[in-house]
């Protein structure tokens, strides 16, 4: 069977310069930043190994820079749950209600794009 198996790219150079925990930000910033690139890493890959490996690669950056681990444990288990829902929504329904389908294009474009 050919299939393209892709993984993100990372620049040689790139740190881990996330916020901080420790900083006076919001928690709620904190966490938006966890789940808002926990959900990127999954809109850019589409085999699971492949998610599962950057998603747990950017959990233990995310560790390093202070943030408790049960925490970042609670929002990839979430991301991983949206991502078999809508892995199963599409699997169940061979016909994508256009309102989905329209969501799905524009996600795919957003993210050729960036």
């Amino acid at each position: 069977e050919n299939r393209l198996i892709s993984k993100i790219y990372k620049k040689d150079f790139q740190n881990n310069m996330y916020l901080h925990y420790s900083s006076l930000h919001p928690r709620k910033t904190k966490t938006n930043i966890v789940k808002g690139q926990l959900k990127r890493i999954s809109n850019l890959t589409k085999e699971d190994e492949v998610f599962e490996l950057e998603a747990s690669n950017f959990c233990k950056r995310m560790e390093k820079r202070g943030y408790p681990q049960g925490e970042v444990e609670r929002l990839f288990t979430e991301q991983v749950r949206k991502r078999k829902n809508m892995v199963s929504y599409v699997n169940n329904n061979n016909e994508v209600d256009s309102r989905t389908k329209s969501f799905m294009t524009a996600l795919a474009v957003q993210n050729s794009t960036d």
